[in-house]
Parts: structure tokens; sequence; C-alpha cells
């Protein structure tokens, strides 16, 4: 018997069908934008500063796209969402046929469906943003970042220590309160975004030391850059065109969402190659790809 075939037969007994896990993250993400989006809309926060205006943004348009309506005034900021979009869609379709096949057990493609259409929502949140530049739309693009990356920390964390409800609550709960920094200093939403980072970043050095393997170190170096990328380009983005004009239409902003949705992209493929590590095997992860690929 091949090793997959072994790896299947022994999840198949937990698995469940892959609409399961779709509708149970769906019930997980909806309620929790939705509530995001009420609050952001409401006065609690109106006191937050955030930055509205195109003099924040380095993209200006250029002439021969001044067919578009006045509302696009950044073409390419505001397109680069649905890169956010069709990553998360395509994820969201890899892991239903990786948990059809018995690669990924149902509560695994949870986590991977809640992540990937929280990628899908996160495409929208900030194209209406750079759309309307309204205050509660900045509010909520802020704000659906942290769970976002709390999602990786607690994705990792149930891959080491077993899947449990009342961990992924309370974590998921301190990740929305986090973002009440905002109304004690100015720098609230950076204080917490570099916490959130950190503690990804954390727990996924300590996943990789207890289960080492060569697809893992890739994905997490490819991942870190990304990251690094989408950090350090936002907050150069109006620095970058004193060096060249070039940037002032394939700005700093633009090249920073680039990264993040790469950096979407390389931590789903770490997520995956942690699963294999943990209760599979690096043969059957080869196997996957390939027969997927």
């Amino acid at each position: 018997m091949s090793a997959i075939s072994a790896s299947k037969e022994r999840y198949e007994p937990v698995l469940k069908p892959p609409l399961v896990a779709l509708l149970q993250a769906l019930c997980t993400v909806v309620p929790l934008t939705l509530a995001l989006m009420l609050l952001s809309s409401s006065s609690l926060f109106s006191s937050v500063t955030v930055e509205l205006g195109l003099q924040h943004y380095a993209e200006r348009r250029p002439a021969w796209l001044n067919w578009l309506p006045e509302q696009l005034p950044m073409p390419l900021n505001t397109a680069v969402n649905m890169g956010y979009i069709l990553c998360g869609i395509y994820w969201c379709f890899f892991i239903a046929e990786a948990n059809r096949m018995g690669f990924v057990k149902c509560r695994e493609a949870f986590l991977f469906y809640v992540f990937n259409i929280m990628s899908c929502v996160y495409g929208f949140v900030q194209g209406y943003r750079i759309i309307v530049q309204s205050h509660a739309s900045a509010v909520m693009d802020q704000w659906y970042t942290l769970p976002f990356f709390m999602l990786v920390f607690v994705t990792l964390r149930s891959f080491r220590k077993g899947w449990s409800t009342l961990p992924f609550v309370v974590l998921m709960f301190a990740s929305v309160v986090s973002y009440s920094l905002t109304l004690l200093t100015n720098v609230g939403f950076e204080i917490a975004l570099g916490c959130h980072i950190l503690v990804a970043v954390t727990e996924a050095v300590l996943m990789l030391l207890r289960y080492p393997s060569e697809d893992s170190q890739l994905y997490f170096i490819l991942g870190a850059l990304s990251c690094a990328g989408f950090v350090g380009l936002k907050l150069l983005d109006l620095e970058l065109p004193k060096f060249h004009w070039f940037f002032t239409y394939i700005s700093g902003h633009f090249l920073s969402k680039i990264s993040d949705i790469l950096q979407i992209h390389f931590t789903n493929e770490f997520f995956f190659a942690m699963i294999f590590s943990v209760h599979v095997g690096e043969a059957d992860f080869s196997s996957f790809k390939l027969k997927s690929g």
C-alpha cells in the first residue's frame, strides 16, 4: 500500500464533506465582517486618526487613462485588490480538493477557508477604501487587517497543539478588541499590527523548529520577505517618487499590495506544507502537489 493510500485511509474516518467546512467558515467570517462594518460606521471610532485623500498616496493617473471615471484616480491601487480575491478563491478550490481527497481534515479545511474567505473580503474592503476615501472605510480597512494576521497564529497553533474552540474564539476576540488602542494613541493601529505580526512570525518559527522541512523553510522565507515588502514599500510610498517619476505610476503602495498578496499565497503554502510535516509526511506532500498540479 502506498504512503498516499495509507494517509487517506488514516484520515477519511474523521472527514466531513468539504461543503460543511466551507459553510462553517462562512458562518464565522460573515458575522465578524458585518460586526466590524457596523462598528466602523458608528461614532465609536470617529476620533481615530486615519489617512484620507490622494495626498497620502504617490500614484497619479497617467494621461492616457483620463477616460476612466473620476472615482478612479488611482487605477492600479484599485485594480490590485482583485489579487486578494483571486488568491482567496484559488486556495478555497485547492483546499476543497485536498479535503475531498483526504489530505486535509475538516477542521484544517475550516481554518484555510476562514483565512481565504477573509482574503476575498479584504480585497473588497481595500478597494472600497481606495475609491470612496471615507473615514469609515479607512477604519474598516485597518481593523480587518488585525484578525487576518491573528488567523496565521491561530492556525499554526492549532497545528501544533490541536484544535480547541475556546482559544480560537478568545484569540480572535482579543485581536478585534486590540483595535481599541487607536482610541488611546495615534499610533494604536501600528502598535497592534506590529504585535500581531510578531506573534504570527514567532509561532511560525516555533513550528519550523518542531517540524523542519525544506518546503516549510522555503515558504517561511518567501512569506517573511513578502511581509517585509508589504510593510516597507507602504512606508516608502511617498518617498520613492523622489528618486524616479516611475513610482508615481507604479507606486510603493501598489507594490506593497503585490507583496501582501504574495504573503497570503506563501502563508497558505506554509500552512499546507506544515499539515504534511505534522500529520502525513513530506513524501505525500510532494505526491499531492504533483497530482493536483
